[in-house]
């Protein structure tokens, strides 16, 4: 798989296939491409560009960073992203600028310190689409905030756009959810929910009832919550659930 690299601000880029290109902090996507970006201690800045017709398959694991990614798509092209994040504040923003262009953003992330993340999907042309799906686990007494922004023009018209924004208070931190759609078109199908609480005593309750230890349930209750629309390998899943029990 092509595979870029961050860790303490140095860049490492690994590619496989062509029709990747990588310039700086751009990556052109020309075709069909697979992607993992690796992000540690670092401040990551990166625009992608995706080409009419093409689609990337892009996950990213980060790690104690500030990352701002820029995402455009070109007509009928596709960008699916699962994005895991620990301890980070993350700016992301996709501009989607060519007709029936798709984007499908699932981002999950634990913090044990202040963290936010600030999103922002603009349908810029007609018949394009997003589903977005923001899931979050306050572990410690801090604070973490989703800022969650859908705007579709008068210009547009026939597109989707649908938020999900859900976070889980494990402690007594803070939590908040700003989901905003800003609509200027009738003819468009646009939702947005939003979700703050904690796990039901029911499903622990339940849980335990088998015989299992209240920390296995609480990892098994947070990997539905957190990984169920994402296929991770077990390293991955590794290193995402160790930060939960990490002191």
């Amino acid at each position: 798989m092509n595979k870029i690299t961050v860790v303490k601000d140095k860049i490492l880029i690994e590619l496989e296939q062509s029709g990747l290109m990588v310039q700086e902090h751009t990556i052109e996507v020309q075709q069909d491409a697979e992607l993992l970006l690796v992000v540690t201690d670092s401040t990551a800045n990166f625009t992608f560009h995706i080409e009419e017709g093409k689609k990337l398959d892009l996950s990213i694991k980060s790690q104690n960073s500030e990352n701002t990614l820029y995402y455009e798509l070109k007509k009928n092209s596709i960008l699916c992203t699962h994005h895991l994040a620990l301890d980070c504040t993350d700016q992301i923003d996709a501009r989607l600028l060519g007709e029936e262009s798709n984007l499908e953003y699932h981002y999950s992330t634990m913090n044990r310190k202040t963290s936010a993340l600030h999103m922002t999907i603009d349908h810029a042309k007609s018949n394009t689409q997003s589903n977005v799906q923001n899931h979050g686990v306050n572990l410690k007494d801090q604070n973490l905030l989703f800022d969650i922004t859908g705007r579709i023009p008068k210009s547009s018209h026939g597109c989707i756009c649908n938020q999900d924004n859900k976070i889980l208070t494990m402690q007594k931190g803070h939590s908040r959810i700003e989901p905003k759609l800003l609509i200027e078109n009738h003819d468009v199908e646009a939702n947005h929910a939003a979700y703050l609480g904690q796990f039901k005593e029911e499903e622990l309750f339940y849980l335990m009832s088998r015989g299992i230890s209240k920390e296995k349930c609480y990892e098994l209750l947070l990997e539905g919550f957190l990984l169920n629309h994402d296929p991770v390998d077990r390293d991955t899943h590794d290193w995402f659930f160790r930060f939960m029990i990490e002191k």
